[in-house]
């Protein structure tokens, strides 16, 4: 069956609950370089792990000069210059209500333009108690070393629901009324239109795969299957609402896709719409 292809954004979203401490008022940071601006660093106490800390942290890329081209998955984090964490997903704790891009797919910021971008990291609880400096690696921004953070810049909060809002609370409001619209049951005859627009089609885009980079690829069979190839192929079924295409996989956390409609054609999207833009399938190429 002849198939198209579009941008893809995988976008997982779970809700939760407050209260948090710490400044950017220290000597002992450094919170902007010549390409990069810390918005903010927080530790989402929900997080259950007899061991490990969550920590996030949001940043403005600006490119400056230099097209920058990265994702939420290539940074590291080192405590006191030696304990060295590995930026990594944490699938049911995606700050989806802000507008910092969070995911392994490639970003390109180009020369003058900058760019929100959200990292996390499994740190040691150890490693978060104290006044200890934190610094940050990145191979494609070269300058992030000269980022320096304490451990006394960490607002500790409740859930990433109330981090969310903390770090931006128009956006929050904002995005979490569109969310519980998005979510929102519809008709079975739109939804039979939505399946028959999405199923012998697939939705890609390039991402991190460990220290490669790789293709992520949707595949929609009907009646309401899908298969997720990234690495390793994984298959489940969807449910369509009113603006989410709920990807199940039978078990572990559901995957949100956004959609939307564009001059008849169906688009999955992040909220922000550059994500969506329609690439032409090339029957000749791979």
């Amino acid at each position: 069956m002849k198939k198209k292809i579009f941008n893809l954004f995988l976008a997982i979203v779970i809700l939760f609950g407050i209260t948090g401490c710490g400044s950017f008022n220290n000597n002992k940071t450094n919170l902007e370089s010549e390409h990069i601006k810390i918005d903010g660093i927080y530790q989402d106490e929900s997080f259950e792990d007899n061991d490990l800390g969550l920590l996030y942290i949001f940043y403005t890329i600006n490119a400056g000069n230099d097209n920058i081209s990265t994702s939420s998955a290539m940074t590291t984090l080192k405590v006191e210059g030696k304990n060295e964490y590995k930026s990594t997903l944490a699938k049911d704790y995606i700050p989806s209500y802000t507008n910092y891009y969070y995911g392994t797919f490639i970003r390109n910021i180009y020369v003058g333009k900058s760019y929100k971008m959200c990292s996390t990291f499994k740190v040691a609880k150890g490693d978060l108690e104290g006044s200890k400096t934190i610094t940050l690696n990145n191979i494609d921004i070269d300058d992030m070393s000269n980022i320096k953070l304490n451990t006394d810049n960490i607002k500790k909060m409740e859930n990433i629901e109330k981090i969310s809002e903390d770090l931006d609370k128009t956006t929050f409001d904002l995005k979490y009324s569109a969310y519980q619209d998005k979510m929102s049951d519809i008709d079975q005859a739109t939804i039979n239109k939505v399946r028959n627009d999405l199923n012998g089609y697939y939705f890609e885009d390039y991402c991190n795969f460990g220290n490669t980079v790789k293709k992520c690829k949707v595949e929609f069979e009907a009646p309401n299957k899908f298969t997720v190839t990234f690495g390793v192929s994984n298959s489940g079924t969807y449910e369509v609402k009113k603006g989410v295409i709920t990807l199940d996989y039978g078990k572990g956390p559901q995957i949100f896709l956004d959609y939307s409609y564009e001059d008849g054609e169906i688009y999955i999207t992040n909220l922000k719409k550059e994500f969506g833009t329609k690439i032409e399938y090339d029957p000749l190429g791979e």
